[in-house]
């Protein structure tokens, strides 16, 4: 996650919506405490959290009004406490031009499934744990091509 926080080009006047609480996202101070990132941080509401959030709640979110596109970042986790957010938040968001993350640490390898051909998320945090030899943890990072190319093409006048 930190990577993403490192190298998404956040600038001032784009948006950066969470539902990841504040201990697991260190995403937040790269969008919000640099000089030149200087991103509005929007923190979802603590019922989204209990996976109580209407459809209509979330476009509004999505549908704020900026000058920029993409509107910013938004991540949340696929499961939380053994439930899952819905993925069709991804289509939404993308609709609305933002770039999704997608934190997909909680799910076990082998035994979940995740559709990512049908829900295109930006990025996916996932982690690997070999549970078979010594206790070890990767993390990984997936990235689409086309948000790659986006976000590393050369700056162009935001101002």
């Amino acid at each position: 996650m930190k990577l993403v926080g490192e190298s998404y080009p956040f600038f001032k006047g784009n948006l950066y919506l969470t539902i990841i609480r504040e201990e697991e996202d260190c995403i937040r101070e790269y969008a919000t405490l640099s000089t030149f990132k200087e991103s509005k941080l929007i923190l979802a509401p603590e019922t989204w959290l209990d996976l109580r959030i209407k459809g209509s709640q979330l476009s509004q979110y999505f549908r704020r009004k900026c000058k920029h596109s993409p509107n910013g970042l938004f991540s949340y986790p696929v499961e939380v406490n053994g439930t899952r957010y819905s993925m069709h938040w991804v289509s939404e968001a993308h609709r609305n031009f933002w770039h999704v993350l997608l934190d997909a640490t909680a799910l076990v390898v082998g035994e979940d499934m995740l559709n990512l051909a049908l829900h295109q998320p930006d990025f996916v945090l996932c982690s690997l744990d070999n549970t078979h030899a010594s206790p070890s943890r990767i993390t990984c990072l997936l990235v689409r091509k086309k948000t790659f190319d986006s976000t590393t093409a050369p700056s162009q006048s935001n101002e």
